[in-house]
């Protein structure tokens, strides 16, 4: 039974393959970082105790 389970995975992943075979890839090939809009805006680094003390 486990042999049968093996191949009736190993056929399932098989089709999988094909499947992601047909879908058309990208043409950059690089990450689609443009796709998900502008990253968030980051936040200046808080200033520790030191930094603040320096100033005074």
């Amino acid at each position: 039974s486990e042999l049968a389970t093996l191949e009736s995975e190993l056929k399932e992943l098989e089709r999988s393959i094909k499947a992601i075979g047909d879908i058309p890839r990208t043409p950059s090939g690089g990450p689609r970082v443009a796709s998900y809009g502008e990253p968030p805006p980051r936040t200046p680094p808080r200033s520790s105790i030191d930094d603040e003390l320096a100033r005074l």
